[in-house]
């Protein structure tokens, strides 16, 4: 199968106009024409993901976070993002990245995480389509039990405000997306999940009335890139995809 036909289907999912435009996405290294046997999904692209890939045989890595990411000056073995590129160029292993389009998508990393707290009414929080803000259904009643669920899914994470405090209307946004917190409040939204903030953010969560739960960047994101594998499995049985081994969370809780 030519690279060309997964890069057309992962558009169709993920479309590109739903990116920021700061962002890069889309096929970032790779030739349309060459065909591909085995695709592996993670999250960034580090060297120990690199060296899997390589190991693995891999055609085509499709990861979460570009790579690139900001443009490039030169492509030499003095930098460990050089010596990446190398290495996948000399291997001739494709690069694509959907990023803040795969946030946005209608199944995207938000949608997925709202489906997680099983809200209904869900909607985009911001104009462009970024984020998710819907109402909490069910047994949910306060800031305790949402942060049950988010650490039975993502694992421990940090949070601002009263445990007992009621919740009826979440706000969300997967990776570094503090950014929502006006918006957030502004719709009355009640909690607020994100994947990292600023000490100064959960300042002004904390004055805005806005409880916050921040499971980790890495956390926050990871869960879909094995649902995206399993995705690109459905959808092209003859080939074999899977998410990487290598792809791990570089922060650890000491103690915890």
């Amino acid at each position: 199968m030519q690279l060309e036909q997964i890069v057309d289907f992962l558009n169709s999912q993920y479309p590109l106009s739903l990116a920021e435009e700061w962002d890069n996405v889309g096929l970032l290294l790779g030739d349309l024409a060459r065909d591909v046997r085995r695709i592996m999904t993670c999250l960034t692209v580090t060297p120990e993901v690199c060296r899997e890939a390589v190991r693995e045989s891999i055609d085509l890595i499709v990861s979460h976070h570009p790579f690139p990411f900001r443009a490039i000056r030169r492509i030499t073995s003095e930098t460990v993002e050089g010596r990446m590129l190398l290495e996948l160029l000399g291997r001739e292993i494709a690069v694509y990245s959907p990023h803040t389009a795969h946030d946005s998508a209608e199944d995207g990393v938000n949608r997925q995480l709202a489906d997680m707290f099983g809200l209904a009414d869900v909607r985009a929080l911001n104009e462009n389509g970024s984020g998710r803000i819907g109402r909490i259904l069910g047994s949910v009643k306060t800031l305790h039990d949402c942060l049950e669920i988010v650490r039975t899914r993502l694992g421990n994470c940090l949070y601002v405000g009263q445990l007992d405090r009621e919740i009826d209307t979440v706000a969300l946004g997967c990776g570094a997306a503090d950014g929502f917190i006006e918006e957030a409040a502004r719709q009355g939204a009640d909690l607020l999940l994100v994947g990292e903030a600023r000490f100064h953010a959960c300042l002004e969560a904390r004055s805005r009335n806005l409880a916050l739960i921040l499971p980790g960047h890495y956390a926050s994101e990871h869960f879909a890139v094995e649902t995206l594998a399993g995705k690109l499995t459905a959808r092209f049985a003859e080939l074999t995809c899977f998410a990487s081994r290598e792809d791990r969370e570089v922060l650890h809780w000491f103690g915890a």
